[in-house]
């Protein structure tokens, strides 16, 4: 222990400080990273612990040289959790709003294409490099986070299987001991160690909820919502929460009752939970109920016009803007890539390098697909989606969005394979990938002539497509027919055939 401690300090003493500054919520980003040179690298964060939803807040733009510099919103005050998707690794930071970060990139490791969308493989996590922070709070996390998830893995074992809380009260007070040593000042960094110490405290105790929640929970609230560990200690004591509250909570015949009332909403739920002096705190107990209703409803132990009223009543009575940002974004999450939705705008680039922007393709149908010129179901569609582009050239678009990493080696295939659709490379926008879900290749959506899904996601050109487009493109010619003459977008059925 001695070692660590000694590590930890000589790191914080050996941090340069900073000196650039830039304002408001926004960071700056500055380096040099040769291997990553032409590069255009994503920044993301989460827009939230409850759906873990990734948002691209910034990109990189590294020039030929590999130097790069770069201003990035963080969309709100505070620290956030930020990465960025490097090949096989997964490069962390925490940002303050308002600092400027001189970061090193790691060397640059290929992620195998195989391995890209396969929904199970894990990028290799790392932290980025920093040369100067004055705040040293990234290496008062990493000291204490290094020290922390060795002393639980060694301790694990005793803590869970033989519930021995005397050892746990033991090692809570070597985090303290740490904490001191690091002498980090950031009050998001205390909040981070508070609920590591939670962490600790509840293993042996997660028979007792009611103590871990009045311990660490009922008179403590993070400095916002985005300290990582307040969530992950969160979930593991409270899983499922709407489902399994009436196992430990006084005010179980309340709460039954509202949870069975098809009149019940989001006040009168938390109503009768605050009669329960474990959820007095009112920040907590509403963040509890938004986790057991993101988890019910995709559990489906909850019901949909449930989960709609419950949301509804958070976005208008929720005790903090957090709370409601929280509601608002599980309620997008639910929506999203639905049919009748707004199809995820983006704009890429074709084999020509021109931009192609979706939403200024309104005004015809467009069959969207996910493709990479090496994996075989997609090569195998590329002549069927020749054969969909001939027949509705004049009704639809057939867009093909490439995922290979070499864009001038895929430009080249593609312009001597002279397709009758337009291939896109998604290099410029990444996200586009997240934006549209995608965990596997190849995979299709059907979007409408008003920017809208309809099929999502769509049939493969192989599998009955036609069929399928041909339902749709009746069905919305028959919608806009009762609509009348007023339509807001001028489309295919606007002009006599």
């Amino acid at each position: 222990m001695r070692r660590i401690l000694s590590i930890i300090l000589l790191l914080i003493v050996l941090l340069p400080v900073a000196t650039a500054q830039v304002t408001g919520n926004n960071v700056r980003l500055h380096g040099r990273a040769l291997q990553y040179a032409s590069h255009h690298i994503e920044v993301f964060v989460y827009m939230d612990y409850i759906t873990r939803d990734k948002v691209a807040i910034g990109v990189i733009d590294i020039d030929d040289n590999g130097k790069f510099d770069c201003v990035v919103d963080l969309q709100r005050e505070g620290v956030r959790y930020a990465f960025l998707e490097l090949g096989a690794y997964k490069a962390y930071i925490y940002l303050e709003s308002g600092k400027t970060y001189q970061i090193v990139l790691p060397p640059f490791k290929q992620r195998p294409d195989a391995d890209r969308f396969n929904p199970f493989y894990q990028q290799e996590l790392i932290e980025i490099g920093i040369v100067n922070e004055a705040s040293k709070l990234n290496i008062s996390i990493r000291g204490f986070e290094s020290w922390w998830h060795n002393m639980y893995a060694e301790n694990i074992s005793r803590l869970a299987r033989y519930n021995d809380r005397k050892l746990a009260d033991k090692l809570i007070l070597q985090c303290d001991s740490i904490e001191k040593v690091i002498n980090c000042s950031s009050q998001f960094f205390h909040d981070f160690v508070h609920y590591r110490k939670a962490q600790v405290y509840a293993t042996p105790r997660m028979g007792d909820v009611r103590r871990v929640l009045s311990s660490y929970y009922a008179s403590n609230k993070p400095s916002n919502i985005d300290v990582p560990s307040y969530w992950q200690t969160l979930n593991m004591v409270c899983p499922n929460f709407l489902s399994s509250i009436t196992i430990y909570t006084e005010a179980k015949e309340k709460c039954r009752k509202e949870l069975r009332s098809n009149d019940g909403t989001f006040y009168s739920l938390s109503k009768a939970l605050s009669t329960d002096t474990v959820y007095a705190n009112k920040i907590v107990r509403e963040h509890l109920m938004l986790m057991g209703i993101y988890d019910g409803y995709y559990a489906q132990d909850i019901s949909e016009s449930y989960v709609d009223n419950m949301l509804s009543g958070a976005l208008k009575q929720g005790a903090t803007e957090e709370v409601k940002l929280l509601a608002q974004n599980i309620v997008d999450k639910k929506s999203y890539l639905h049919s009748g939705t707004e199809a995820p705008d983006f704009t890429l680039m074709d084999m020509n390098g021109k931009d192609v922007t979706l939403s200024k393709l309104k005004g015809r149908w467009v069959y969207l697909g996910f493709l990479h010129s090496e994996n075989f179901a997609a090569v195998k569609d590329m002549a069927a989606l020749d054969a969909l582009q001939a027949k509705y050239q004049k009704d639809m678009l057939v867009i093909g969005v490439f995922t290979d990493e070499k864009s001038d080696r895929l430009a080249k295939k593609l312009k001597a394979a002279k397709h009758q659709w337009m291939p896109l490379t998604y290099i410029s926008q990444q996200s586009v990938l997240s934006d549209y879900n995608v965990v596997a290749l190849p995979t299709y959506y059907l979007i409408d002539p008003e920017g809208r899904i309809k099929l999502s996601p769509a049939p493969s050109p192989t599998e009955k497509i036609e069929q399928a487009i041909a339902t749709q493109m009746v069905s919305y010619k028959s919608e806009i027919s009762k609509r009348g003459k007023n339509n807001q977008v001028k489309n295919i059925y606007d002009i006599a055939h």
